[in-house]
């Protein structure tokens, strides 16, 4: 990851119409510390001009099929709190686009922890054609019996990893079951 950093660095620098998004601290934290004050500073800078954000911010994109939601919320508050104390940065955006095993567990979870979104991407094939061919891709996420709890907006990947999610203001509220 080493090799990948130093060079969005290099080119974010050469070019500020670039922008870059981090995904999983424990790789970007490990670099960090390898990095001069100099370069800490720099990337600071490329923050601070929005040309590097954080989605996700945990300490690893885990397999939502395995870990408990002790251990899913101990590895994103790692996360969050590492890029908060050294950046100043606040992750609002759930990013789970290889993990298999989502379940409405998540999207209370994410709700609660004030992500304002939720980009996947590894569900049932015939769920997720339904969704497209009936274009509800993106909707409100919430899980039922999670009383106050507002879930999450989430967004599907279209086309698995060959697009960028695009969050729109259109937002539908749907049991995303709904239909199946």
């Amino acid at each position: 990851m080493r090799y990948i950093y130093n060079s969005v660095i290099s080119e974010l620098q050469r070019d500020p119409r670039r922008k870059f998004l981090f995904v999983e601290t424990g790789y970007f934290m490990r670099w960090w510390y390898e990095q001069t004050p100099a370069t800490q500073n720099v990337t600071r800078g490329l923050v601070t001009a929005g040309q590097i954000d954080f989605v996700n911010g945990a300490w690893c994109m885990a397999d939502d099929a395995s870990p408990g939601a002790d251990d899913q919320i101990d590895q994103i508050t790692l996360g969050h709190r590492f890029i908060k104390d050294t950046l100043g940065v606040d992750v609002k955006v759930a990013w789970h686009i290889d993990p298999f095993g989502l379940s409405a567990s998540y999207a209370s979870i994410w709700g609660a922890m004030n992500y304002t979104a939720w980009v996947f991407n590894r569900v049932d094939t015939r769920l997720k054609d339904l969704w497209h061919n009936e274009t509800r891709l993106q909707f409100d996420w919430i899980p039922n019996g999670t009383g106050t709890n507002p879930g999450v907006f989430s967004h599907v990947l279209d086309t698995h990893y060959v697009s960028c999610a695009a969050i729109s203001g259109a937002r539908t509220v749907i049991s995303p079951l709904q239909g199946v």
